[in-house]
C-alpha cells in the first residue's frame, strides 16, 4: 500500500525539521478506499519506531515494555501494528481517560498523597490487553521501514524545503 510521510505540521522529533510536510507515496489505481489510511496507520506506527529507536539510540538501552494509552489506542488494528511493526509486545491499559489521570496523579503527588511517582502509578488499577507481533508480519513490516518509510524524509526534504522558500516561510537561500 501507499506510505505516508506523517508531517502535516512539519517534523517534531526525530528529525525536528518545522519545514518538512505531510506526502504519500506508492499509490496505484489498484487500490482500494482504505488502503491510504491503512498506510496512514502503519506510518504512524513507524515513526513511533523511529522515535523508540532513537531513543534506544540515545540511552543505549532497550526499552523492555511499550504502554500505549490515549484515545488513538482505541483503534486496535493501529495497536496491532504498532505490535508488528515495533516487533514487540504492545501493552493496553483499559483506561478511558488518561490525561486527566495524569493530571490527578500529577496534583496527588504535589499535594504529598504518593511518596514518589512510583506509588502514584502503583495506585492504579486496570485491565490491560497485550497484543502481540505476528513474526511474519513484523519482517515484512521491518522489509518496508528500512527499504521506504526511513529513506523517505531524506528523499524529499529538498522538495519540501524549496516549496517553504517559494511560499514564502522560509529564506530560499536555506532551502
Amino acid at each position: 500500500g501507499p506510505i505516508w510521510l506523517p508531517h502535516w505540521n512539519g517534523s517534531g522529533s526525530p528529525e525536528a525539521d518545522r519545514f518538512s510536510r505531510a506526502a504519500v507515496v506508492g499509490m496505484r489505481t489498484s487500490h482500494e478506499r482504505g488502503d491510504p489510511f491503512r498506510g496512514l496507520f502503519e506510518s504512524l506506527a513507524f515513526w513511533t519506531r523511529s522515535n523508540l529507536s532513537e531513543m534506544e539510540s540515545l540511552s543505549s538501552r532497550r526499552a523492555s515494555r511499550f504502554v500505549i494509552s490515549g484515545g488513538t489506542a482505541r483503534f486496535e488494528l493501529l495497536v496491532q501494528l504498532k505490535a508488528d511493526i515495533l516487533n514487540r509486545p504492545v501493552e493496553f491499559p483499559d483506561l478511558p481517560e488518561t490525561a486527566g489521570l495524569g493530571a490527578a496523579l500529577l496534583a496527588g503527588i504535589g499535594a504529598g498523597c504518593f511518596s514518589s511517582p512510583g506509588d502514584a502509578l502503583a495506585s492504579i488499577k486496570a485491565a490491560t490487553r497485550i497484543f502481540e507481533p505476528d513474526p511474519e508480519r513484523a519482517a515484512w513490516y521491518d522489509r518496508l521501514y528500512q527499504q521506504a518509510y526511513l529513506p523517505l524524509y531524506d528523499a524529499l526534504k529538498g522538495i519540501h524545503h524549496s516549496l517553504a522558500g517559494i511560499s514564502g516561510e522560509m529564506d530560499p537561500s536555506v532551502a
